[in-house]
């Protein structure tokens, strides 16, 4: 019986509109391709979903693909009704990112369709938002909540949303009431742990993190500090701020949050009250740091993560973690799916990092810049280590800078995860660009150290070159296949502790770093380039004419050039010309 009670909560409610002559009337609803009916009241219905109150199991959400009404008054869906073209809905969700981030999101997205967006606070971390047209009329409606991530998936469940923002990723239990649910990545972000300004202390090692939060450690002394108590701030419960945290943190160890904590409603008033107290200590999103002091993270196996956006962007950091949207097969209103394109698009980038969080957009990092890295890396023995293999990585990558776009896979898989094939259309378009048209790329594969070292490597491998691929092939033959190098380097240079699943998850990953090629690598099919006889360019010959065409042949860019990118582009081809004629 338990099985058909979930069946039966697997569909999705109406939201707006009803057909008003069935209210109320009693039908008969059949499970499509099965004896199992039952009988219940009309709340509503909008030609695609049945909201019925039932005696057996109360108010439950039918939708017609699953469920068809076989006796009674069949209600008749009221035309324009919500589902099929009505055009209001509801965003429902995250406090971290729907009372910041999401308005402003909506705002932005009203403004690059001609609408603008007037808000009206209807609540508690809940408002109306009207989008209207150049005359002032109203064309939608968008109902705001933001009440914590667990929110989001009882909203799409029971079709109160149509859009659900979770700063955690779905559980099972959530994703059995939805029916085809989809994760979209929104932004990045990262949990930072933060004191009081007045606060000595520089990092914390995730085990005393625990600790501190459990009530093991009670008092600044025991992490070399001033004596005195410990005051610890946490979100509320049903905030999927302090979901990651536990997940992450206390999960691991079996240990719960002190009941001494003090609960706060949201993220900014969490940070404000750790700054205030020279005895506090927070976990908050990045986004909310403000007057805060953040602290460094170090790992079990002795790896220190500096709260910088590149950790987070390359989702290294311990506490790093994705901002999500989700939707199901309800998705319909006009304006809910316009949102969600422009909410993923890389127009959107400016407006998530404008609201204090991670964008998705590219960050670089020279191999200077990460001598901990390789030092750390560099003290290991064991069958993890192979020391001839790591002086060929050095070697690599010594001229070369790391970007903060890292490829991972879903668990047992060679396939991408949600968040890395969002990244390779990006990485497509950034290799196609101007300011990377005559850079070598390098996919350098990395493993966990389970199994036989050589095995590792040869995964490495496999899983950089299929990387490339899918590169090569969001590209759409743009990108010279001779410029993309890949490698495979098995268990060095981790970037987690192997020692838990989640360590091992980030060290199964292919990096992407850059570096000048001596010379363009040549395209096959395409002649190869004469050097001219003088070092200066004579712009008007027309052997500079057919230079300047072969350049074009490589670099492929855009028909639709600003005046900016053509002068970028002309730069560009007056340096690499010079470098053929050396």
């Amino acid at each position: 019986m338990f099985r058909y009670i979930r069946i039966v909560l697997m569909g999705v409610a109406a939201l707006w509109g009803t057909a008003s002559q069935t209210l109320a009337a009693e039908v008969t609803m059949r499970l499509r391709g099965s004896a199992l009916t039952f009988t219940g009241k009309v709340i509503s219905f909008d030609g695609q979903n049945y909201r019925l109150d039932t005696e057996r199991f109360g108010k439950v959400n039918l939708n017609v693909r699953k469920f068809e009404c076989v006796a009674g008054a069949c209600p008749v869906a009221a035309a324009g009704s919500a589902a099929t073209a009505g055009p209001n809905f509801g965003v429902h969700g995250s406090t971290t990112v729907g009372s910041k981030l999401m308005p402003a999101l909506i705002s932005a997205y009203a403004k690059s369709v001609g609408l603008s967006a007037k808000v009206h606070a209807s609540g508690s971390a809940e408002a109306n938002i009207e989008l209207l047209d150049k005359g002032g009329t109203k064309v939608a409606n968008i109902n705001l909540k933001y009440h914590g991530s667990e929110s989001a998936f009882s909203a799409l469940a029971e079709g109160q949303a149509q859009i659900g923002i979770s700063s955690r990723r779905i559980k099972a239990n959530e994703a059995a009431l939805l029916s085809s649910s989809r994760e979209h990545v929104l932004a990045l972000d990262g949990l930072l742990v933060i004191v009081s300004p007045q606060s000595s202390l520089s990092f914390i090692s995730i085990d005393q993190l625990g600790q501190v939060f459990s009530g093991e450690i009670s008092d600044w002394s025991q992490l070399g500090q001033k004596r005195g108590q410990i005051n610890v701030y946490a979100r509320n419960v049903g905030s999927g701020t302090i979901d990651t945290f536990k997940s992450l943190v206390l999960d691991p160890s079996n240990r719960q949050i002190t009941s001494k904590a003090t609960r706060v409603r949201s993220d900014a008033e969490l940070s404000d009250a750790v700054a205030r107290d020279p005895q506090g200590i927070g976990v908050t999103s990045f986004a909310y740091k403000r007057s805060a002091k953040a602290l460094a993270i170090s790992t079990a196996c002795g790896i220190t993560y500096s709260p910088t956006v590149f950790n987070v962007k390359a989702a290294e950091h311990p506490l790093s973690r994705r901002l999500f949207l989700y939707t199901t097969s309800a998705l319909s209103a006009k304006h809910a799916k316009g949102l969600l394109d422009y909410a993923l698009s890389d127009r959107a980038q400016k407006i998530v990092s404008g609201a204090g969080f991670i964008d998705q957009s590219v960050e670089y990092l020279a191999f200077k810049n990460q001598g901990d890295r390789i030092l750390g890396a560099l003290d290991t023995s064991g069958d993890s280590f192979d020391l001839k293999l790591m002086r060929q990585l050095i070697k690599e990558i010594g001229r070369s800078s790391r970007i903060s776009m890292t490829f991972r896979f879903r668990t047992a898989s060679f396939g991408l995860d949600s968040r890395s094939q969002q990244q390779i259309k990006r990485l497509a378009a950034l290799l196609s660009s101007v300011p990377l048209h005559d850079k070598e790329i390098l996919l350098l594969g990395f493993s966990d150290e389970v199994g036989a070292f050589d095995r590792n490597r040869e995964l490495s491998l496999i899983r950089a070159r299929q990387v490339k691929q899918t590169l090569l092939s969001a590209g759409g033959g743009r990108i010279n296949e001779a410029r993309v190098k890949v490698m495979g380097y098995g268990e060095l240079l981790p970037v987690g502790c192997n020692t838990d699943p989640l360590g091992r998850a980030k060290n199964r990953r292919v990096e992407v770093w850059v570096r000048s090629a001596a010379v363009l690598p040549q395209q096959q099919n395409l002649p190869q380039v004469k050097k001219l006889a003088k070092p200066d360019l004579d712009l008007n010959s027309e052997k500079t004419r057919k230079l300047f065409l072969s350049f074009l042949e490589r670099v492929k860019p855009d028909s639709d050039l600003s005046e900016e990118e053509t002068r970028k582009l002309f730069r560009a081809f007056l340096e690499w010309s010079r470098r053929q004629q050396n």
